[in-house]
């Protein structure tokens, strides 16, 4: 049977997608990842389907047969063994705000909610010795994250296991920490400066924005405490500001992309958005189609690329919001795999999402390991724990369930060698949950098409715009 989805303006037809730019329409093949133009498409009629199914027998383009595993049992054992890189500790269950669309708030089924748990030092010490006996073969940095809750309701346990990993680590060991922002007192200060701890602060823009949604445990606003504390913390050590602090925006059916470009802009620091969770929800509304002045920010970050604003840091900060907004599909397919001849042809092997236990690990306050913190909770992808280690069964029967349900999902689909969705865009807290995961499906097919979109409007006009994103040029093809 012919796959055939209309995303807007755009279609994919087999598994690939056929868009426009501004000057030509195109068609990407991801069975090389190459974009290439064609004749004119219009919209969807009876003589559109002979016709783009010419084009894909031409180029090759077909769906899957099937997809599998791209790590064999030996690869997932010794990455196990001997490549953790990134451990994350949820030092507490516990937070001294109530956010009202934090997936902990006790609005979704199967997710916990805040608790007075908290990880002990013994604990944590213990499993930052589980990240020393497995990182022998890391290729990359070595990283601890704190996590919460908010982390530092339990400081000393953070600033225990620093001490611990920083002795036995040397210099092959990062920190960074996931906070609120409000408990940034002189003490804690001091010590993310002199131990030079990367620190992510959730912040969702000026104050109306961020008091929509932020909330103190008794109601009160938290925007003006949490600004006090980031001026602090700017005035006590601007440089140390400036390189390892980043502002985390949750955006949400409320948000003004406009109101958070001009407040964002006085900050020199990077933003990391993301949507608000609203599966499982039945009050929070979705970004899509709610948000407002989007079309803004795609405008400005056009406006960035036609002066090739991006190319060195002073240029590129007035652009620095509309880029964390806009660029993050474009820098997906511009870090596509290309190929001359074929990448895959009947079957595809899985590798995009993480091994379990391996490529991250997340802990539990109470010990129990999951495959990183946006799993925290989902029971039924629990690997294991600090006194015993990761489950190697369990890591496959996980890995092979997952398989099942993307063999079943996404042969038909452009996007099978560019999306990254993991165990999370499929799990409900309890089990497996294929509608959850169409959802992000469907999401995905369509932001990533107007991706497209952009990217050759882009690079028809300036076929070097968006070297920025890696520095690798030449991935357009006229």
């Amino acid at each position: 049977m012919t796959c055939h989805r209309t995303l807007g303006s755009f279609e994919q037809f087999q598994n690939a997608l056929f868009f426009r730019g501004m000057r030509s329409s195109y068609i990407f093949t991801p069975h090389d990842g190459q974009i290439c133009s064609i004749p004119d498409h219009h919209a969807w009629d009876s003589n559109t389907a002979s016709r783009y199914d010419a084009i894909c027998r031409a180029l090759g383009c077909r769906a899957l047969d099937r997809i599998e595993i791209g790590f064999t049992t030996e690869e997932v054992i010794d990455a196990i063994d001997h490549q953790l890189a990134h451990l994350t500790l949820g030092v507490t269950q516990d937070c001294n705000f109530r956010c009202d669309y934090c997936i902990y708030s006790g609005e979704f089924s199967g997710l916990r909610s805040h608790s007075r748990t908290y990880m002990s030092e013994d604990t944590a010490i213990a499993s930052a010795d589980y990240l020393v006996a497995h990182c022998s073969q890391a290729r990359k940095d070595l990283f601890c994250t704190f996590y919460g809750g908010e982390p530092f309701l339990n400081f000393p346990v953070i600033r225990s296991t620093v001490d611990h990993l920083s002795h036995v680590l040397k210099e092959r060991i990062r920190f960074s920490v996931t906070t609120n922002g409000s408990l940034l007192d002189r003490e804690v200060r001091r010590f993310l400066i002199d131990n030079r701890i990367f620190l992510s602060i959730s912040i969702d823009g000026d104050r109306e924005s961020h008091d929509r949604h932020r909330r103190f445990c008794d109601g009160r606003p938290t925007f003006d405490h949490v600004i006090a504390c980031i001026d602090k913390l700017r005035h006590e050590d601007e440089a140390y500001f400036n390189l390892y602090v980043t502002f985390a925006v949750t955006l949400t059916g409320d948000t003004d992309y406009l109101v958070l470009d001009e407040f964002f802009s006085r900050y020199p620091n990077n933003v990391k958005v993301s949507g608000v969770m609203f599966y499982g929800s039945q009050t929070i509304r979705p970004v899509r189609g709610n948000s407002r002045n989007i079309s803004l920010m795609i405008e400005k970050f056009l406006e960035g690329c036609r002066t090739r604003a991006f190319d060195n840091e002073e240029s590129r900060q007035p652009y620095r919001f509309a880029s964390s907004v806009i660029s993050r599909g474009l820098r997906a397919i511009h870090n596509r795999r290309v190929a001359e001849t074929v990448l895959f042809d009947g079957t595809y092997a899985l590798t995009k999402h993480c091994i379990p236990g391996a490529t991250k690990l997340f802990v539990a306050p109470d010990g129990v390991f999951y495959p990183c913190e946006k799993l925290d909770s989902h029971t039924h992808l629990a690997i294991g724990d600090f006194e015993h280690g990761v489950d190697k069964e369990t890591v496959m029967r996980l890995l092979h369930e997952y398989l099942t349900l993307r063999d079943s999902h996404c042969r038909e689909c452009y996007l099978i060698d560019i999306c990254d969705y993991c165990f999370q865009s499929a799990s409900d807290g309890h089990g497996w949950d294929e509608q959850k995961m169409e959802l992000h499906c469907e999401y995905a097919r369509e932001e990533y098409a107007r991706a497209f979109s952009l990217y050759a409007q882009i690079l028809e006009e300036d076929g070097s715009a968006l070297d920025f994103l890696d520095n690798q040029p030449d991935r357009f093809n006229r």
